[in-house]
């Protein structure tokens, strides 16, 4: 008889994307007991979103200078967008109308890089200064909070086997379609399957329409994370 794994963590996140990333590195600087996982069998390759903001470069820069300048170093500095969209096959712009090179903060624009890309740093800059790395093909089936803490049941994509994870807390990093919220029952709107057709950055379209105009292309919805 096959008996089910159990562990204990303090902290587990749940999604390795940006977010969930940026949070791994803080767990890391503080020596935090914490694990990080992602349904996904390896980074996505996928964009849905292309800018990299003020703050985050000052919070980059707060973390290490060198990891702010690897970012400064490989993005596009923008002074804003037009937002290229398509609805019912006609092409429409907005101009949102915004400098940001007249904003008062240490970093006046916009930096675009693909969000595939500035995951691969934050996750190789986690790796190479930490020895982390989070665990790909790690479903969450499960999330129930007790007088203890949090009890999560997760289940390996591969080998089907299944772990329960006791920790103090768990955190959402899982975006849109957020399993944990799912779980929770917490009324934010999801959408089963992912990113429907049509709702996808073309990122190599953006970053050349960003180097030659200042401005990103988009065809669909327009999300951030």
């Amino acid at each position: 008889m096959n008996m089910t794994k159990q562990s204990e963590t303090s902290v587990l996140v749940v999604g390795a994307g940006a977010s969930g990333t940026m949070l791994s590195l803080q767990l890391s600087r503080y020596d935090t007991r914490f694990r990080t996982i992602d349904p996904l069998p390896a980074p996505s390759l996928a964009s849905r979103a292309i800018t990299v903001h003020s703050r985050m470069l000052e919070i980059f820069e707060l973390l290490d200078q060198k990891l702010a300048e690897n970012f400064l170093q490989r993005g596009i500095k923008n002074k804003g967008y037009d937002l290229h969209y398509v609805n019912e096959g006609k092409r429409n712009v907005v101009k949102m109308g915004i400098d940001f090179t007249t904003t008062d903060c240490r970093y006046p624009y916009l930096l675009v890089d693909r969000q595939d890309e500035t995951e691969k740093v934050l996750l190789d800059y986690w790796h190479q200064h930490f020895n982390r790395s989070a665990e790909w093909g790690m479903q969450l089936i499960s999330v129930e909070q007790d007088t203890r803490g949090v009890i999560s049941v997760v289940r390996n994509s591969e080998t089907g086997a299944e772990e329960i994870i006791r920790s103090k807390y768990v955190i959402a990093c899982d975006g849109i379609n957020s399993q944990v919220r799912r779980c929770l029952e917490s009324g934010l709107e999801t959408r089963p399957g992912g990113i429907r057709p049509g709702q996808t950055f073309i990122a190599r379209y953006l970053r050349s329409r960003a180097q030659t105009h200042c401005r990103a292309g988009y065809m669909g919805s327009l999300l951030l994370t």
